[in-house]
């Protein structure tokens, strides 16, 4: 499945796993785990840091919350993203944990940290410090630099494998700066599909622009005639049923058809009604990007 703006995409392909890297390798964004739903974890930049370590130690997400970086592990570093909850206490959002390798030695992955007097260290093992982060208000990301390496375990003994990381004491410090997508954004719909039968996205804090959005109508159909939206089908006509959601929400849709034929793609699209105003992406027909022409769209009951 591929997630694009607007649109969910299943092509029928061969089943596959999202498994997490193998000790004695470095740590990425298959070892992250989310303890919030709808976040992803991906590679935005690989080197640096240029640039990047010169963020800040806190940010406010689109709903106002603030989300910062600790340390995830008494001896080492790890990213461990967590955000206030409004009233008294930080939740965890999410982590990629330091693992221990192949004995005797461990692979890590540090944020870079807390600039003090012009000068940016990592964090210091063991201390609660603060990591540097960005926020992407347009799409609702956060943006974290980072560095993998490995280190001996705890009696100082124990080699790095060279081919990975170079094979002496914290070798082989490798830069890149990794995303965390699936908060709330400014304007796009991005839906996620989950096999075998479940569709979801949050709510953006204006969606497709509009200042809110009372509802949204989700329809499917044939990637090859995708162009086309009156060819569309409906699957959800009110999401979610219970009134208008509210930005950052997490909404579901039961999915049940099938799996389309080998070969064969089907895409999925959430239209925002707000008032009398309906939405349904954007397009660029003739090389200007404008809204999509939503009076074709199928009357969803």
């Amino acid at each position: 499945m591929t997630r694009t703006p607007l649109l969910a995409l299943v092509i029928s392909l061969l089943p596959g796993a999202a498994l997490a890297s193998q000790p004695g390798q470095r740590l990425d964004c298959s070892d992250w785990v989310a303890f919030l739903p709808g976040l992803t974890c991906s590679l935005y930049r690989s080197g640096g840091p240029d640039g990047f370590e010169l963020g800040t130690n806190l940010v406010i997400d689109n709903q106002g919350r603030a989300l910062k970086l600790i340390n995830s592990t008494f001896y080492g570093s790890g990213v461990l993203l967590v955000r206030f909850d409004g009233v008294s206490r930080w939740e965890g959002v999410g982590l990629i944990n330091d693992r221990a390798g192949i004995h005797p030695v461990w692979d890590r992955i540090a944020p870079t940290g807390r600039c003090i007097a012009g000068f940016c260290n990592d964090l210091i093992p063991g201390l609660p410090a603060e990591g540097v982060l960005h926020f992407d208000a347009v799409h609702g990301r956060v943006l974290i630099p980072v560095r993998t390496y490995c280190t001996p375990d705890f009696g100082g003994q124990g080699v790095c494998d060279p081919q990975v990381y170079g094979g002496s004491f914290q070798d082989g410090e490798q830069w890149s700066v990794i995303a965390i997508d699936g908060f709330a954004s400014l304007f796009e719909v991005a839906i996620s599909y989950k096999q075998p039968s479940s569709l979801s996205f949050t709510v953006p804090v204006h969606p497709e622009g509009l200042p809110a959005a009372d509802t949204f109508s989700v329809y499917t159909g044939d990637l090859r005639s995708a162009s086309d939206l009156s060819r569309a089908v409906p699957i959800d006509c009110t999401v979610p049923d219970a009134g208008p959601p509210a930005p950052g929400e997490q909404l579901s849709v039961f999915d049940s058809l099938p799996d389309p034929p080998p070969g064969d793609g089907r895409y999925y699209l959430a239209s925002p009604s707000y008032r009398d105003q309906r939405r349904a992406g954007r397009a660029a027909p003739d090389g200007t990007l404008r809204g999509r022409e939503t009076r074709s769209l199928p009357v969803c009951r």
